[in-house]
């Protein structure tokens, strides 16, 4: 079973290390505030991004084509910019042109618009 439980790192600040998802997490209590920190490498992600990009041959006789693989870390940025909010949802119309945005286009891996 993983342990997923903060531990403390010194005065006020705690860690937390998710190996499934790749996020370390960080939190510091700090003038009566808490600070909260997300990390996660995504270069291994991008890489099969564009190798998968690259190697698209179309949809012709394909029922299911993944068109995304987004990290946590960059999908949660994504969905605040889209206006989520929890039980009502998000705008998905604004999430396709954020994905089709040349800033965003490493996430997807099949080329063209989403």
């Amino acid at each position: 079973m993983l342990d997923l439980s903060f531990r403390q790192i010194g005065p006020g600040l705690y860690v937390k290390w998710n190996p499934v998802l790749g996020i370390r997490t960080t939190v510091r209590f700090e003038s009566g505030l808490m600070h909260v920190k997300h990390e996660q490498r995504v270069d291994d992600v991008l890489g099969l991004n564009v190798a998968q990009q690259n190697d698209f041959t179309g949809y012709r006789g394909k029922e299911l084509v993944q068109a995304t693989r987004i990290p946590m870390i960059e999908h949660r940025k994504i969905m605040e910019r889209c206006g989520f909010q929890p039980g009502a949802g998000y705008d998905v119309k604004k999430f396709k042109q954020i994905l089709n945005d040349r800033d965003y286009c490493k996430f997807k891996t099949v080329p063209g618009k989403i």
